[in-house]
């Protein structure tokens, strides 16, 4: 990238993670280095045209509250700012994987609705270890047989595959995120979620350690 060889992906993620770090709770990326490298990057993202705007002015690290992660935002010429992903710049994300985000977003109240009801009702036990769970900021909510990416899958299938859905374009200003731009075919996913998903509360650690690809 520019006029600096990296021998690996990973070599570029610990670079941006290090830039990141050094800069949490500043208001800018103050290096000259740092800054010419984000620009850099940033170019390799698929949506870069979008992304840049009218022009970049810097980059800043933002807290993303929907996953409680730090990352890149562009800083643009007219005051807005929006977050880019450094692995989306490394390998663009698949149709496939764009449409898993958007049915994965578009249940997310469902999900957040589950997980609350249950800290309402009392004391709630992990499903997976049955350890006691001291509150929903320690829990995930777990999608338990079939998983998330069996319903989704099936329901992309019966609705013509992952090239039948259209990924809105994205927002302009702030936390980005992919949604359908039918919201009909939304609503139907959404009931259909409703009708078929098994939700269950676990710990962080629980879920995590399951290691799976299609986890929740």
């Amino acid at each position: 990238m520019g006029d600096t060889h990296f021998r690996t992906k990973e070599a570029v993620r610990d670079r941006c993670r290090a830039i990141r770090d050094r800069y949490l709770g500043q208001a800018q990326v103050a290096g000259e280095d740092d800054d010419q490298f984000l620009r850099d990057l940033l170019t390799l993202h698929p949506d870069y045209e979008f992304k840049k705007g009218h022009g970049i002015t810097g980059f800043t690290v933002i807290r993303n509250d929907e996953h409680g992660t730090y990352g890149f935002a562009v800083m643009r010429v007219d005051g807005t700012a929006i977050d880019f992903s450094w692995n989306t710049c490394l390998k663009a994300p698949t149709q496939r994987q764009k449409v898993l985000g958007c049915l994965r977003r578009a249940v997310k109240d469902q999900v957040i609705a589950h997980r609350d009801a249950a800290f309402m009702a009392g004391p709630v036990t992990c499903a997976i270890s049955g350890m006691p769970i001291a509150s929903k900021h320690d829990s995930h909510v777990d999608h338990y047989k079939p998983t998330f990416v069996q319903i989704a899958e099936d329901f992309i299938a019966s609705h013509g595959g992952p090239d039948a859905f259209r990924v809105s374009d994205d927002i302009p200003d702030g936390f980005s995120h992919a949604e359908l731009a039918d919201k009909e075919l939304e609503a139907i996913w959404q009931e259909h979620h409703r009708a078929v998903a098994t939700l269950r509360v676990v710990t962080k650690v629980a879920n995590l350690s399951r290691r799976r690809d299609d986890s929740s």
